[in-house]
């Protein structure tokens, strides 16, 4: 039957490959053939690919990236694959270096008038620092 179709379908530069007898389920044994058309072109090694198509593909391959990047379509990616690799890490102890002080408004409001910069007064900055 498989030579039939064959002739029906006029072919010109078809080739039978036989790749064996296998066991296919709920046929049984058949033998198993291959058809080859044309030989089939293979790709020219990149070695020997002209040297300006591949430079003109990592040029618009770069200016994808930098355009995606540039109009934040990447940022998402970018933030989602940091918070991945963040969460990877192992726990850390705390940095025996810091300390973290407590000022309440009570604080603030015991220091009288003395010039401030900032929430605290120098001299009571320096001072919380000696102790």
């Amino acid at each position: 039957m498989s030579a039939v179709l064959l002739r029906n379908a006029g072919p010109t530069a078809l080739q039978i490959h036989d790749c064996g007898i296998f066991d296919l389920k709920g046929i049984g044994r058949v033998p198993l053939f291959e058809l080859l058309s044309k030989p089939v072109l293979q790709p020219k090694p990149l070695w020997r690919r002209s040297l300006w198509s591949v430079c003109a593909a990592n040029v618009m391959a770069v200016a994808m990236v930098c355009g995606l990047r540039g109009a934040g379509l990447l940022q998402p990616i970018e933030l989602w694959t940091f918070d991945q690799l963040m969460r990877l890490r192992p726990e850390e102890d705390p940095d025996p270096r810091l300390l973290v002080v407590l000022v309440t408004e009570r604080d603030i409001q015991a220091q009288g008038e003395q010039t401030r910069r900032s929430s605290l007064a120098d001299p009571t900055l320096n001072q919380l620092l000696q102790n």
